[in-house]
């Protein structure tokens, strides 16, 4: 999630870590019971999903941030309707979290780092 080192820094480790298990909880609660977020390292996630459209994950993963109020990560693809092997589907998921990232820095929406 955007502004983990942040709350790392401020409140320690433990805060960050956190954090982190509140927002993959609420991620598995929006998703199906074949779908899974997983955990990619700071503020990156990705969404596997088996039972859900892709467009319609993305989208429930913007209204998880409009209601989490927290910005964070993520790239969201289809096994095995997209990729057979975990490369193939974690190549996807992170080409999907690149493209999301530079369309939030390209709408203002992503935090500037600290300095």
């Amino acid at each position: 999630m955007d502004g983990l080192k942040i709350i790392n820094d401020t409140f320690g480790h433990q805060a960050g870590n956190e954090a982190l298990n509140n927002l993959g909880q609420r991620l598995s609660l929006e998703l199906g019971e074949q779908d899974t977020a997983y955990h990619i390292s700071g503020d990156e996630f990705y969404v596997v999903t088996r039972e859900m459209d892709v467009n319609y994950v993305e989208d429930l993963m913007s209204h998880v941030i409009s209601h989490q109020g927290q910005t964070f990560s993520y790239g969201v693809a289809s096994w095995p309707d997209e990729g057979v092997t975990w490369e193939e589907v974690d190549e996807l998921a992170d080409l999907r979290m690149q493209r999301n990232k530079s369309e939030r820095k390209a709408r203002g929406e992503a935090p500037e780092r600290p300095r």
